[in-house]
């Protein structure tokens, strides 16, 4: 997670992400599991409301035969009802009774397709089918015996009832039979059966199941299938598990189950219908499918309108978070250009916003911050300037009282070639020193100055004192500060010769080693202890002068302007051992950038020149 946490960009998205795209994940799957349920019981309030109405169309169409059948005991012909047509012998008003009696039935509802009475007390059976009615004498002329009332019987065949008549047609038909009384009694005098069109059925229950549901209209009684979306199982006993499951959930008093049979899953809807001729049950199988297939369409819908989402989500987070994190990489940097040294880079501060105001803000800091960094700097090296200046006249008064008594003790001497001579190394360095005002001078110069002084130092103490210089000519035009060298050469002669009987030698060697120009100045004087040089050394790293050293002047000024020149890049070190001499070496980088110092000089001489004129 390193990557987050380093970025508030990142973080940024991932908050976003997480507040608002969490939720919707969350109020997704909340959303399928209630529809989920939202659909299951949809599906089953449709069912039932579809059974209902089915429910209804069945008793209704059935009271209507149920009311054809009972027509028998309310007809009557010149006054005169059944129980009298029964008593008298038959003749033609009793024929004209029994015909308009049939023909009324069979106007009741048109799928009555035939309608057979039978009359116990007169033996006489009569068989009504398109308005054609025969009529046969017979001792028994019952179609079966059952102790209801009126009944119902199952989808078969019809018939004619094995009487002759003109015409005789098969056909499906179910068949409501009514035992006839002789009112108030219960003594059976007759019977009456109407075969109505099977067909009536699927018009009743086809619209009760669609194509991937099964539907059964079953006769409770005996579990006979009255009707089936499966037509082949019309007539047949129902699968006996889900004749039992169904009859064990209306025990419970539970209409809706869950069924499994093989690997299929089913909802099972069961509606019962009851009446004096009927008892049968309406039974439903919705395959678990059918309510995934609904339900995989609702989590299509879900699942592409959560993509949507997400992706705007996305898109929006990414967005806000590169519109508000934009500005602090700019100010980043920015901050990165001004620490490799570009003072004056700014930012567009183009947004009204806070991070405008911050970039504002860091403009203007900025600006303030190059001001006084503009000030200071430019104090600073005027103040080195003049404390440059005052180390020169320092050095050169010093120095100028030693050589005025060297030209005075030998002008008594004798010899003028020997004062002409110098007369001139005096000249050059006073030249060197007073005339020439750059701070920098190439490497070349500063040596002739150093041997211009050791050759006046020769003149003074003769075959007592002797010096070697070695410049190679790779080294001769580097740049180095004005008066780098003689401060440390003419500690040689004040401390590494003092209290010794012979002057000795000094030998200043120049190298270049990994890019940087060594210069080693040696003499062969009487050098320092330990502890002497250590002190010296950490001394010359600090800010104070020197106290009572003698060094304050030399070798802590030239340490200064190396540091001032050169950074942490340039090095000065001491090294010595008592009675064998010292070695001040100076270690400057060869290819340093000192255009600054140079341009310094310039306005100096230019300054200078002004004045002159």
């Amino acid at each position: 997670m390193g990557w987050m946490s380093k970025s508030i960009r990142n973080r940024l998205i991932v908050v976003l992400l997480l507040s608002v795209g969490l939720p919707m994940l969350v109020m997704s799957i909340l959303s399928y599991t209630y529809s989920r349920n939202i659909v299951r019981d949809m599906m089953l309030r449709e069912t039932q409301t579809l059974f209902d109405e089915g429910k209804h169309n069945i008793e209704f169409y059935f009271d209507i035969i149920n009311r054809a059948s009972l027509y028998v005991y309310r007809n009557q012909y010149r006054e005169q009802h059944l129980s009298i047509m029964l008593t008298k012998t038959y003749n033609k008003d009793s024929e004209r009774f029994f015909y308009d009696t049939l023909t009324s039935m069979k106007e009741f509802e048109e799928d009555i397709l035939q309608v057979y009475l039978y009359l116990e007390g007169i033996n006489r059976s009569y068989l009504l089918r398109n308005f054609m009615v025969s009529s046969e004498i017979r001792e028994d002329g019952y179609t079966q015996w059952d102790k209801r009332a009126a009944y119902i019987t199952k989808t078969h065949l019809s018939g004619d009832y094995s009487m002759n008549h003109m015409i005789s047609i098969k056909e499906q038909v179910l068949t409501f039979q009514r035992n006839i009384y002789d009112i108030p009694t219960d003594n059976r005098i007759g019977q009456v059966s109407i075969d109505v069109d099977a067909g009536i059925l699927e018009r009743l229950c086809g619209n009760l199941s669609n194509n991937q549901e099964l539907f059964y209209l079953i006769d409770r009684e005996d579990g006979t299938v009255l009707y089936a979306s499966d037509k082949t199982l019309v007539g047949q006993v129902a699968p006996e598990d889900l004749h039992l499951a169904v009859e064990a959930s209306l025990a419970e008093g539970n209409n809706i189950f869950d069924r499994t049979t093989g690997n299929a899953k089913h909802i099972v809807v069961v509606n019962t219908i009851e009446k004096p001729y009927m008892s049968w049950m309406m039974v439903k199988e919705i395959p678990q499918k059918q309510l995934n297939g609904q339900l995989d369409r609702i989590f299509g819908m879900v699942f592409l309108m959560l993509i949507i989402t997400t992706v705007i989500i996305v898109t929006v987070s990414v967005v806000n978070s590169y519109y508000f994190t934009r500005p602090i990489n700019t100010l980043l940097s920015t901050i990165r250009r001004i620490r490799k040294g570009d003072l004056a880079v700014t930012t567009d501060a183009v947004r009204k916003d806070e991070f405008g105001e911050l970039q504002y803000q860091f403009n203007d800091m900025m600006e303030a911050i190059n001001e006084h960094i503009d000030k200071e700097y430019k104090l600073a090296i005027e103040n080195t300037s003049n404390e440059l200046k005052a180390l020169q006249g320092q050095i050169n008064s010093h120095f100028m009282n030693n050589i005025l008594q060297s030209i005075g003790t030998e002008s008594l001497k004798s010899g003028n070639t020997d004062v002409y001579e110098l007369v001139v190394q005096l000249g050059n360095m006073m030249q060197y020193a007073m005339r020439n005002q750059q701070q920098l001078v190439n490497l070349e110069a500063e040596m002739n100055y150093c041997i211009s002084y050791l050759k006046l130092q020769k003149h003074r103490f003769g075959d007592a004192f002797n010096y070697t210089v070695n410049l190679p000519d790779t080294m001769k035009q580097v740049k180095v500060p004005k008066l780098l060298l003689q401060p440390i050469v003419e500690n040689c002669f004040v401390h590494g010769f003092k209290e010794t009987k012979y002057m000795g030698e000094i030998r200043i060697d120049v190298v270049e080693e990994d890019g940087k120009g060594v210069i080693s100045i040696t003499d062969n004087g009487k050098g320092m202890e330990s502890s002497r040089l250590a002190y010296l050394n950490d001394f010359l790293k600090r800010d104070q002068i020197l106290e009572n050293t003698g060094y304050s002047i030399g070798l802590k000024n030239v340490y200064k302007r190396v540091k001032f020149y050169y950074r942490e890049s340039g090095t000065l070190v001491i090294s010595s051992e008592e009675g064998e001499g010292t070695t001040v070496q100076l270690s400057i980088p060869m290819h340093m950038d000192l255009s600054q110092w140079e341009m310094i000089d310039h306005k100096e001489v230019s300054r200078e020149t002004l004045n002159r004129g």
